[in-house]
């Protein structure tokens, strides 16, 4: 990974990031822990450029798919959506719960990489005013992003003793759950 950030940069990561809003999914979230975990230790990397890039990129692909929602996405769910298990009665209950609470769903579901795109197609079918939407979206984004490249830079380089210690407290953790486990059934067994 680190090699990969290294030599290709941050540009590679907009790629990806970009592919990864386009609805293709990639670990997004974390390549940028990952590369603010880096920006930390080397000196060469740019945080505020890892920044740009992760605030400017997902509106570019979620404005596309919020503007091709906007041009027919409703039609063709309407026609097709029973094909992927999206009956007229979800149909009509995505778009009552969209009228009522679109603008906190935009902005709750931009920190969710995973579902961003599908909100952007539904925000662009059900006609929502584009400056709404990017307004909403991009508030969204720039929680998400600060929130992970601010702990990722915060972390730097002590991540690895915390991924360590919650390994080995996790695996402890298991280990006496099945020991207690035996001696409870060998209990009940006497």
């Amino acid at each position: 990974m680190q090699e990969f950030v290294v030599q290709y940069g941050v540009f590679a990561l907009a790629v990806l990031l970009f592919i990864d809003d386009f609805g293709i999914p990639l670990p997004a979230s974390t390549l940028i822990f990952s590369t603010a975990v880096l920006a930390r230790t080397n000196t060469e990397m740019s945080v505020l450029l890892l920044f740009l890039v992760a605030v400017l990129i997902p509106p570019i692909s979620n404005g596309t798919l919020f503007f091709l929602g906007k041009r027919g996405a409703r039609n063709w769910l309407h026609r097709h959506g029973h094909r992927i298990y999206l009956t007229e009665k979800r149909m009509h209950k995505a778009e009552s719960f969209f009228r009522k609470y679109g603008d906190k769903a935009v902005f709750i579901v931009a920190m969710l990489t995973s579902i961003r795109p599908v909100t952007s197609i539904i925000a662009g079918s059900m006609d929502m005013n584009p400056r709404r939407f990017f307004a909403f979206h991009m508030s969204g984004i720039i929680c998400w992003a600060s929130f992970l490249i601010g702990s990722g830079y915060l972390l730097g380089e002590h991540i690895w003793k915390i991924v360590r210690g919650s390994v080995e407290g996790i695996v402890g953790g298991i280990l006496l759950f099945f020991l207690v486990k035996f001696v409870v059934q060998c209990c009940r067994k006497k």
